[in-house]
């Protein structure tokens, strides 16, 4: 994985992708609903900086997971944070 992992600390370590990128904790897709809510709740991350965190993850998934659309593997790597948003009726942050 890419050093994107000491953006968000400790956050997400007992939720990290194994090597198929489901959740190595609840074997869910990665990210995982958990790892979801510590990126954009707990953590109080910015906004920015998840999306730079899930891009790094995302170019990983893509090498490790050519059997995947890429389109899905971005779907799940960043099209959860827009909506995670709207859902919990946050504002979204900016840096």
């Amino acid at each position: 994985m890419t050093e994107t992992a000491d953006v968000w600390g400790d956050a997400g370590r007992f939720h990290l992708p194994d090597e198929r990128w489901d959740c190595a904790a609840c074997e869910m897709a990665w990210p995982c609903r958990t790892t979801r809510d510590e990126l954009s709740g707990d953590t109080g991350m910015r906004r920015a900086l998840v999306e730079q965190a899930m891009r790094g993850y995302l170019q990983d998934a893509l090498v490790a997971r050519p059997d995947l659309p890429a389109r899905e593997l971005a779907d799940r790597h960043l099209g959860w944070i827009a909506d995670h948003e709207s859902a919990a009726g946050s504002t979204p942050h900016t840096p």
